[in-house]
């Protein structure tokens, strides 16, 4: 078997624009409206939104792996750096490592990838909106994602940090959709379009399944958005007939 990466012409993708446009026309529009979403919560629920979506991509990517991690621990380490809370009491490594990750991909996200990998790295901020060759939201993402894990540059995590990447170019897009959580509940058919694509240089198909995978993850998010809006309406109605256990 020949892997995509030991053919002659790698890393030079191809795909069907036509097959995506669709979606990336629903994409943007979807991130439109979750961007207007987002104006009408206080600063409060702002915080409270980043917290809990930072960390429940942080969970869910680990628990895509395999691995569980404790996610109160993980909402603790991340509100210390972003300096949101004072403890100073430190979790395990795992859920450390995996916070400061992840706080890391939310404050810098806007800035070029630097690292050992040349050729990505090109690649990656060549195709960035701002450059040289930019490439559709959704489709970077795909690519950015399937090319990150054929270079599996460290012995572990590969997986994470490809799809941090891939978070980072949705950023970059404008998008903050709850990708890993999507993914972790289609982990099986996540695995099974990788390896159905993982010979060849054509991504057609996996392009077209990450599409409709993170625009399932961008509907999820504008709707926890929706919950925290309608969360302070309703504690707006009931101010001053709440008592404590009740708040």
């Amino acid at each position: 078997m020949i892997w995509c990466w030991q053919r002659p012409d790698w890393p030079n993708f191809t795909w069907d624009p036509a097959r995506l446009r669709q979606a990336e026309a629903r994409f943007l529009v979807g991130g439109g409206v979750f961007m207007g979403t987002v104006r009408h919560l206080g600063a409060a629920d702002q915080d409270e939104l980043t917290v809990e979506a930072i960390s429940t991509e942080a969970v869910t990517t680990s628990a895509i792996e395999g691995e569980t991690l404790d996610r109160a621990s993980v909402q603790a380490s991340i509100r210390r750096q972003l300096g949101r809370a004072a403890d100073p009491r430190r979790g395990r490594a795992a859920e450390e490592g995996i916070a400061q990750m992840m706080v890391e991909l939310y404050r810098h996200f806007a800035e070029p990838l630097s690292d050992e990998m040349a050729q990505f790295n090109d690649w990656f901020n060549r195709t960035a909106p701002d450059g040289a060759d930019p490439l559709p939201v959704l489709t970077r993402a795909g690519l950015a994602h399937f090319y990150f894990v054929c270079i599996r540059p460290f012995e572990d995590g590969n997986g994470r940090i490809g799809r941090s990447v891939a978070e980072k170019t949705l950023f970059q897009g404008l998008a903050r959709p709850a990708l890993a959580a999507t993914i972790l509940l289609k982990r099986k058919a996540y695995y099974e379009a990788l390896a159905r694509s993982n010979t060849a240089l054509e991504l057609t198909d996996w392009l077209a399944w990450y599409a409709v995978t993170t625009r399932e993850a961008q509907l999820r998010t504008t709707a926890q958005v929706e919950f925290l809006l309608d969360k302070t309406s309703l504690l707006d109605r009931l101010a001053g007939r709440l008592n404590g256990r009740q708040q």
